[in-house]
């Protein structure tokens, strides 16, 4: 979808194309698991697979009879001039463009920290005494903010400098982190919560957005795979890391996550 996005939306626009998307995402994770438990309910899992591959195919069909084939049109005519002539390849493209280069670096060790919500939090939350849940109630705090407030928060920070609201976005991040450091408890992980939530709806999209921006359009898609890629080795690296410290050395989760992401 990142690459849909990119290639589908203007440059200038994107951010709150990238918000719309999330939101849907969200929306998605929020209705989806009650609605298939009630599906299945009624009728079987088997019901649950059809219904979304049914839904599936509808949005592959309507994607390729309404979307347009080879994108928007994505720059002014200096930038467009600009890319004619040799095109790199993507790392060679890449290298070009240092800035985006630190940004991923930045992104990924921010998500390392992002994701230990799925993994030593809730662990680091039962070992003092507060159970399923609050955790539960922790996760829904973090999705319905980010319902709320990700399509005004983009809406009402398009015109300003990126990297400033990211900059700021992986500053929260680090500062939930903190909070946690002080003492687990209720309060503070209510305010480590909302500080990541904050955080999250600062820096996801206009990073995402930022990379698309700055990609020469001969390799867009293969930037938003370098970004999703980033993205995912946070979640597939943050669980074992995050772990691994945790049965270390306990007291050092949640300051060494402030220091990465801070």
């Amino acid at each position: 979808t990142g690459a849909l996005v990119a290639v589908t939306v203007p440059e200038g626009a994107r951010r709150q194309g990238f918000a719309v998307t999330r939101f849907a995402g969200n929306a998605g994770f929020t209705v989806g698991p009650p609605l298939g438990a009630l599906l299945i309910a009624h009728t079987s899992y088997t019901w649950l697979f059809v219904v979304d591959g049914i839904g599936t195919l509808v949005f592959a069909a309507y994607a390729a009879r309404i979307l347009p084939a080879h994108g928007a049109a994505r720059y002014g005519p200096d930038r467009a001039k600009a890319e004619d002539g040799p095109r790199p390849g993507v790392f060679a493209a890449l290298r070009e463009r240092p800035t985006v280069l630190v940004l991923l670096v930045a992104i990924l060790l921010t998500d390392l920290v992002y994701r230990q919500q799925y993994s030593t939090l809730p662990v680091d939350l039962d070992r003092h005494g507060l159970g399923t849940g609050v955790y539960g109630w922790l996760l829904a705090i973090n999705g319905g903010v980010i319902l709320l407030l990700e399509l005004p928060a983009t809406l009402a920070l398009r015109d300003r400098a990126p990297l400033r609201i990211i900059g700021s976005g992986l500053l929260l991040v680090g500062a939930g982190c903190a909070v946690l450091a002080l003492g687990t408890g209720l309060g503070t992980a209510v305010a480590m919560m909302l500080l990541l939530t904050a955080g999250e709806i600062l820096y996801k999209t206009p990073a995402t957005a930022y990379v698309a921006d700055h990609a020469p359009a001969h390799v867009q898609g293969r930037f938003q795979s370098l970004y999703s890629g980033v993205s995912v080795s946070g979640v597939v690296l943050s669980a074992p890391l995050g772990g691994a410290l945790y049965s270390a050395a306990p007291g050092l989760l949640w300051p060494v996550c402030a220091a990465v992401a801070g």
